[in-house]
């Protein structure tokens, strides 16, 4: 649901900004790759909208192909979503990840 002209901001940098869909499916193939994830499993603790933005607070577990959960992260996200007319849906203007990245830093890579 991320815009062409979206943005997400999944993490504190190192991690790189990305605009558009196939960008973030780019970032995702490269923990895929470096981390040997498989899948993440969100538990959504908390949600919240007002107007159109969208607050969590949710925990990602991040599974790899041994289906063990590697390292859970807990994250506060906000979403903008945008009326898309001409489709006559919505879609995400952005999207922010906060989350302490230490532990994230110390995991070894494939």
């Amino acid at each position: 649901m991320l815009g062409d002209e979206g943005e997400w901001v999944a993490g504190p940098p190192p991690i790189p900004v990305t605009h558009c869909a196939q960008e973030a499916v780019g970032l995702l193939e490269g923990f895929r790759a470096n981390y040997d994830l498989t899948t993440i499993d969100v538990e959504l603790l908390h949600i919240g909208m007002s107007n159109n933005v969208i607050c969590t607070e949710r925990v990602d577990h991040l599974i790899d192909s041994t289906g063990r959960r590697f390292i859970s992260l807990p994250i506060a996200g906000i979403m903008r979503l945008a009326d898309k007319p001409e489709a006559d849906a919505v879609e995400v203007a952005y999207w922010r990840d906060y989350w302490d990245m230490r532990d994230f830093l110390d995991l070894p890579t494939a």
